[in-house]
């Protein structure tokens, strides 16, 4: 009861959405939700003309309509992959053992007190979830979460070769271990991949291609969660850390996936991601891509702004 109650003290808070505010004509309004988000500098007029274009553009998409196969197709399909792959490799990379699976791992192990050592794991997790919040605008999506991944793969062979040493300093480390990769995964790929699953889509499509997602997702992760015991308990494989081995071999391939093919949208509008996404621009290219908005639609929503 406790949570709930605290999210909704904090709803006469929250600002409304720009774009909302721009598709119900309410431009004043969304001219101070920008002022709000971004502070009394950012340059109101061009991010409204922007909004206000992107907003035309995705009206008339809906006039033309939009199907799930469309999902698949072409350019919309490749972001439909990159979307899914990234919510696909939290499961590969692990996050069902060091978070659903920590404080039983903890008392096979033969950890004292493994609920209190858990605890004090999550509250590290936690610490790196609010570390990722101004991180991910200053560093950019795709190198917290290619690098991270990186870093979290190397760590998982690191955790699962210690896990051999059947020592009380070995057991100390694995804890240790642990513990920090759980806040590089919070830190990274945890938070941020929320981040690319609501901007990369299609505006058009993004609802069908969400869902997508978490089908798939949730399809890994159900055949994750049915394995896990058996590769746990003393009394079927009795992997314990060691299984760490298997999600690594799992994020390897991943890590090339999302090295080449996870790209750079920090910054950019709906717009400029369309643009991007249309003219096949390689990942490893979309930070210092040039895109070339029609600035003659851009100019035409910055005078109906003024008008307005």
């Amino acid at each position: 009861m406790i949570p709930p109650a605290l999210l909704l003290l904090g709803l006469p808070f929250l600002a409304e959405s720009p774009s909302w505010l721009i598709i119900k004509g309410r431009h004043e309004e969304a001219a101070k939700s920008f002022r709000k988000f971004n502070g009394p500098r950012f340059d109101v007029n061009a991010a409204m003309a922007v909004a206000t274009a992107a907003v035309a553009q995705e009206q008339e998409l809906e006039r033309a309509g939009s199907s799930w196969i469309q999902c698949f197709k072409g350019s919309d399909g490749r972001r439909t992959l990159i979307i899914v792959m990234v919510y696909i490799a939290q499961q590969f990379i692990g996050v069902n053992f060091i978070a659903g699976y920590l404080t039983y791992y903890f008392r096979l192990a033969g950890v004292k007190n493994p609920i209190g050592v858990a605890q004090a794991a999550f509250a590290i997790q936690l610490f790196g979830n609010i570390c990722s919040w101004p991180l991910v605008d200053r560093l950019g999506r795709r190198p917290m979460i290619v690098g991270g991944m990186i870093i979290m793969t190397c760590g998982l062979l690191l955790v699962g070769g210690i896990s051999t040493i059947n020592t009380k300093p070995g057991l100390s480390a694995t804890v240790a271990f642990m513990c920090v990769w759980g806040f590089l995964y919070q830190a990274t790929l945890g938070a941020v991949a929320y981040a690319v699953g609501g901007e990369t889509a299609s505006p058009l499509l993004r609802q069908k291609t969400y869902s997508i997602n978490i089908m798939a997702a949730t399809a890994v992760s159900c055949m994750v969660l049915q394995v896990m015991p058996y590769l746990i308990n003393t009394d079927q494989a009795n992997l314990g850390g060691k299984i760490c081995f298997i999600f690594f071999g799992l994020s390897v391939p991943m890590c090339f996936y999302l090295y080449y093919c996870l790209p750079e949208m920090k910054g950019r509008t709906y717009a400029e991601i369309q643009e991007m996404f249309h003219a096949g621009v390689p990942a490893r290219k979309f930070k210092d891509y040039q895109c070339q908005i029609n600035a003659e639609v851009v100019a035409a929503a910055e005078k109906q702004h003024q008008d307005v």
